[in-house]
């Protein structure tokens, strides 16, 4: 009996399966080798590199950094010996060294150690970055330090530095001795409050800059502002920006924005214990000409929102054109203001609620 001829086709597919499957293999074996060249390269002490941490974090709180340090630094020798093979530095190694070193105002080990790490791998390390220009304006800040004492207004040279607070022999002004980047300076009692109000208005306004970064509002257009606002503070800054982001985004046409802006000052007036009921009626207004100008008067909808027992009262089924006529948000005696309760599309269980 002859056998039947397969067609060019099928013999073309049975290579091509052959070669895929050689192709998988070879994958493997590559694989299984960069594990073995891994497991190899990154033991420490009889123990994989990645099985430390668990012991390490134990050395930490019994207070044994010199042991931990020496086995991170072993770490992160044999993390680097696997680069060559294509596997990834690990940086949780070279970022508790970094820890200890900085905890022992080590500040020029720490910047080498971080610089190593990051002149190692091409993976930007933005927390790392930060850790490194931190500790170089630390180096540079003892370097420019190192003489004795000496009042900031007249200049008289103190004998030893003061634990806390002292009067100035020459001119009996009040100093204050403070640890700056790492080194003792001293101060007037004037410009030490100032120093302090300077730092306090600093972390408000990064905090502010996080909260209206996503409405447009940047570190740059801050500035300015508080720039030309001489003395002002950080709520009147943030009013005074938000009062024109909203007034411009509805020259704009642009509701969305407007509508959160409202919002979001709607918000701060509670945290200001201040009445918050105008910026929230005003966002409801622009919600009601922006999103419920798009349904017909006979669309039900759902008016739902705060958790809280006196919006919950009023939540259920209801019409575009009755919301329109009845306006029942937000609700003036809300228990978690600012109200946010608004007739919207319904999320999962809330289909289930009555007709107002």
């Amino acid at each position: 009996m002859v056998a039947e001829e397969k067609p060019v086709d099928y013999a073309c597919s049975v290579i091509h399966d052959e070669i895929m499957d050689s192709a998988v293999d070879d994958v493997n074996a590559n694989l299984e080798r960069q594990r073995k060249v891994d497991r190899a390269l990154g033991m420490v002490r009889g123990k994989h590199l990645t099985e430390w941490p668990v012991d390490i974090k134990l050395m930490l709180r019994q207070g044994r950094d010199d042991e931990a340090l020496e086995i991170l630094l072993e770490c992160i020798d044999a993390s680097e010996s696997r680069l060559s093979y294509g596997v990834i530095q690990a940086p949780w190694h070279t970022d508790k060294s970094a820890a200890i070193l900085h905890r022992r105002h080590d500040y020029v080990a720490e910047a080498a150690l971080l610089r190593r790490y990051l002149d190692q791998t091409k993976y930007v390390m933005a927390p790392f970055r930060k850790r490194l220009a931190r500790a170089e304006e630390l180096i540079a800040a003892r370097a420019m330090s190192g003489g004795p004492p000496a009042c900031p207004v007249c200049g008289t040279v103190l004998d030893r530095w003061p634990s806390i607070t002292v009067n100035c022999p020459g001119c009996s002004a009040d100093l204050v001795s403070r640890v700056v980047l790492g080194n003792r300076t001293l101060f007037t009692k004037t410009s030490d409050a100032l120093r302090a109000d300077a730092a306090k208005y600093q972390k408000q306004r990064d905090a502010m800059l996080l909260r209206v970064g996503p409405l447009g509002i940047d570190a740059k257009t801050w500035d300015e502002r508080g720039r030309r606002m001489i003395n002002a503070d950080v709520a009147e800054i943030y009013w005074d920006l938000m009062t024109e982001l909203v007034h411009q985004a509805k020259a704009d046409g642009n509701w969305l924005r407007s509508y959160t802006g409202y919002l979001d000052m709607a918000r701060f007036r509670v945290e200001e214990g201040n009445s918050w009921i105008e910026y929230s009626r005003s966002a409801d207004d622009l919600y009601c000409e922006g999103r419920l100008a798009h349904y017909d008067h006979t669309a039900e909808l759902y008016f739902y929102g705060c958790s809280c027992a006196v919006c919950r009262a009023d939540w259920g089924r209801m019409t575009v054109g009755a919301y329109l006529d009845e306006r029942p948000a937000p609700h003036e005696h809300c228990e978690r203001p600012p109200c946010h309760c608004r007739l919207n599309q319904p999320l999962l269980g809330i289909e289930r609620l009555p007709a107002r």
